[in-house]
């Protein structure tokens, strides 16, 4: 017999699996938090388009392999017969997700059941290497990216670069100027500071990123990050500038109208020059 606190324990597990809301989910270790991160995994698997449109990020190498284990595990069991009478709710609702998974993957031909790499369970370093092997450009790593124990080296070289750019000139260089000034303009001594700084970036981040007193925080990310896109898109349109595109983007442009609404190519119907250098332009450019 469900006493009233396992009940509203199992109603609050069944409302956090729901993909239309977010939840943050604080317990001692042992509570069955992976448990509840595999099933909210394979709740999400029934109804997205693609598996990789999931992503679950943990810290640890261990943890990584054990929540993989699990929904590989549950993918594969999904086929067999359901848990017996007496088996416990966790059981019961795992399987049932498990087969909706399942469905779904062979409805989209996704093979999982073959594909498990299609499921992305990662640590934190191991999305970034993800991301950046996707985006080798923007990412300015090429094809080698690898991941590092010891990145002592990088901040080094990070820290070499950035005051080999430094322009004292620009509207955000007085505070660095200052430093500089403190440092008696010692070039190498301020690379140091910096190299020190980002391999204890834990420590400062949370603090520039803490929203208290700033009422526009998430404005001024987005205006960063517009700066940015359109910084990089600005570089690129120069670097192709001397380029002539006529006859390029008229075959472009065939080809274009060529595919239906569907194709990846629509957004270049009646291209005629390059697209503008700005956040709107971004899905012309990705097409091109």
């Amino acid at each position: 017999m469900m006493n009233d606190a396992a009940r509203d324990d199992l109603e609050l597990r069944r409302r956090v699996i729901e993909p239309h809301r977010s939840f943050i989910v604080q317990a001692p270790a042992g509570s069955g938090k992976t448990s509840l991160l595999t099933l909210r995994y394979l709740r999400l698997l029934a109804v997205v388009e693609r598996p990789e449109e999931i992503v679950a990020v943990t810290f640890t190498r261990k943890a990584t392999s054990e929540m993989r284990h699990r929904i590989i595990k549950a993918l594969g069991g999904a086929a067999g017969s359901p848990p017996a009478d007496g088996a416990k709710d966790h059981e019961r609702e795992l399987h049932r997700l498990a087969v909706a998974a399942l469905a779904r993957s062979r409805e989209c031909e996704w093979g999982l059941e073959n594909n498990p790499a299609r499921l992305h369970v990662q640590t934190i370093d191991g999305l970034n290497h993800w991301l950046a092997r996707r985006l080798p450009l923007a990412a300015r790593v090429g094809l080698a990216a690898t991941l590092v124990d010891n990145a002592t080296p990088l901040y080094a070289e990070a820290a070499r670069r950035f005051v080999s750019l430094l322009d004292l000139n620009s509207p955000a260089a007085p505070p660095i100027d200052r430093l500089a000034r403190a440092l008696d303009h010692d070039p190498q001594q301020l690379s140091r500071l910096i190299e020190g700084m980002l391999g204890a970036r834990e420590m400062w981040l949370p603090k520039l990123l803490d929203s208290s007193g700033r009422s526009d925080l998430r404005g001024e990310i987005d205006r960063l990050l517009v700066s940015a896109i359109e910084l990089e898109l600005r570089r690129i349109a120069q670097a192709l500038g001397s380029i002539d595109f006529a006859p390029l983007l008229d075959l472009i442009g065939e080809a274009a109208a060529e595919g239906a609404g569907e194709s990846p190519l629509a957004p270049l119907v009646g291209l005629r020059e390059l697209p503008p250098a700005t956040v709107a332009g971004v899905p012309v450019w990705e097409a091109l």
